[in-house]
């Protein structure tokens, strides 16, 4: 009987020495895995700023791979930046990328990628396919429609809200009237509950009210953006984004001039004459003093730029 009790006394010792084992293990197991996904966390963090000559601004969100880590490193750097076929606009980094951790880039417009035979990094303005040696970056996040618009020399830093922050300091120090945000954020809610922009045709300059609502928020996020506006029965301008915003059609019985609007979810359509409408459209806001902008606009496409008044 002792000799039982003694077997039994050891036994339970061993059960208590493997289950604290275990407790152990676990507990370290989960510690391991939080502090990974804490990692993980802090590298898609990552975003980068890229500023063309002519005030385009794109921000790109970059992935957690080595490929991403290996650019971001590099920054800042003031590049120039090349055409590619008809769907990509491409720079060559000083230093090639580390693809060992970087999978395979396919996706929408906005993909940034690195093409490694070639060591240059692709910013896509159209569907990304896809090809063998061909890494993910990241993607687009602002200024998507702005892609397309770089040349020359382009600056890329990295992105954060101190960036933002400081942007914004420095242009309340420029002696211009008025200062314009050339950044793709935008937190300005005017006294009268409107938002105010600024569209420039050519030399001439007009002060537009745009409502609050959210796909007014979401068009302005795209600030500041030159479009390259067509023309259609001799009464207004459009242009077609390659991404579509939220809206909320209403039928209209009559279109006043100044009147800027949304048709479908992906068509900016600025008037400059006043008719009846039986159309829906989504209502964005209005040019405060129309007068002369049928002159300004005239009557074929025409580049028009769209800025922010802070």
């Amino acid at each position: 009987m002792k000799k039982f009790l003694s077997i039994m006394l050891v036994v339970c010792f061993l059960l208590t020495i493997t289950t604290g084992c275990e407790s152990n293990r676990q507990q370290a197991d989960e510690k391991s895995s939080t502090n990974t996904m804490e990692t993980k966390k802090e590298e898609s963090d990552m975003q980068i700023q890229i500023q063309g000559e002519n005030d385009e601004t794109v921000i790109f969100q970059l992935n957690d791979s080595t490929a991403a880590s290996s650019l971001y490193d590099q920054l800042p750097m003031t590049i120039d930046v090349e055409d590619n076929s008809d769907d990509e606009k491409i720079f060559y980094p000083d230093k090639k990328l580390d693809t060992s951790k970087t999978p395979m880039a396919k996706g929408p417009i906005g993909t940034l990628a690195y093409y490694e035979p070639w060591g240059d990094v692709v910013m896509y303005y159209d569907d990304c396919g896809g090809a063998s040696g061909l890494y993910a970056l990241g993607e687009a996040i602002s200024g998507i429609d702005q892609i397309s618009q770089l040349s020359g020399l382009i600056e890329i830093t990295k992105y954060s809200e101190n960036t933002k922050q400081d942007d914004d300091t420095a242009k309340q120090n420029e002696d211009t009237q008025p200062t314009v945000k050339k950044d793709e954020t935008f937190s300005i809610e005017q006294s009268d509950g409107m938002h105010h922009i600024q569209i420039a045709i050519g030399s001439k300059t007009f002060t537009a009210s745009l409502y609050d609502n959210d796909t007014v928020r979401e068009l302005l996020r795209r600030f500041p953006m030159s479009l390259q506006m067509d023309e259609l029965h001799g009464n207004e301008k459009y242009y077609y984004f390659s991404e579509g915003l939220s809206s909320s059609a209403q039928s209209v019985s009559q279109i006043y001039t100044g009147d800027l609007k949304l048709f479908g979810n992906d068509c900016l359509v600025l008037f400059y004459k006043d008719f009846p409408t039986s159309f829906s459209y989504t209502s964005l806001g209005h040019i405060n003093n129309p007068q002369g902008l049928s002159e300004a606009l005239g009557n074929g496409s025409i580049q028009i730029q769209f800025r922010l008044i802070e």
